[in-house]
């Protein structure tokens, strides 16, 4: 997992015109959010973990537009973020992707060479119309290696409480879940 400079950001007004702390800031905090896999929310206490970083800095981001407050006023969010980088959701798929490939590998080398692919005290696949049966009902075909995702991360969102939006969503003071959008109290800002 690695933050990343977009090219296009070599020419863009805004982060040309930073002064040289404010751009440092601006970097240290990308790959902060990255690395803590926070999707681009900085928080005040974030800021003041942030190494060799002018936090005085954050006004001339949110002036520049790289930087939104938060409504609430305890975190900023870099606007461009999920434009060019990955997000938390995607990295959590990608490491459960590379797991469930990591186990199947590791089922394969331990089969090889056994007669029949199984040793001694292993049980034979359930062949029986009820082993098929109950296999389905437990959400797996016959024959499929995958593990099934537990259900709390196969339910859907059930949105922005404020405007519905399946989008990102993020925990208020309140408790309610609300996209970038309502959370922050403006748009999310699109880079060319």
């Amino acid at each position: 997992m690695d933050a990343r400079y977009p090219e296009r950001w070599l020419t863009d007004r805004r982060v040309l015109r930073l002064s040289d702390p404010a751009h440092r800031l601006f970097v240290t905090a990308l790959v902060w959010s990255v690395a803590n896999r926070s999707d681009g929310v900085i928080t005040d206490e974030d800021l003041e973990l942030l190494p060799r970083v002018d936090s005085r800095c954050v006004w001339e981001l949110a002036d520049a537009a790289l930087w939104l407050r938060a409504l609430d006023s305890s975190a900023w969010l870099i606007t461009d973020y999920e434009a060019t980088q990955t997000t938390r959701d995607d990295l959590d798929r990608a490491e459960q992707a590379r797991r469930a490939a990591r186990d199947k590998k590791r089922r394969q080398r331990s089969s090889r060479g056994r007669p029949g692919g199984r040793q001694h005290g292993d049980v034979p696949e359930d062949t029986t119309r009820q082993g098929k049966a109950k296999a389905r009902q437990g959400g797996l075909e016959e024959g499929d290696d995958s593990e099934q995702a537990p259900a709390e991360h196969s339910a859907p969102d059930s949105g922005c409480s404020d405007c519905g939006s399946p989008g990102m969503l993020l925990a208020g003071e309140d408790g309610l879940k609300r996209c970038r959008r309502c959370h922050f109290g403006a748009p999310v800002v699109a880079s060319r």
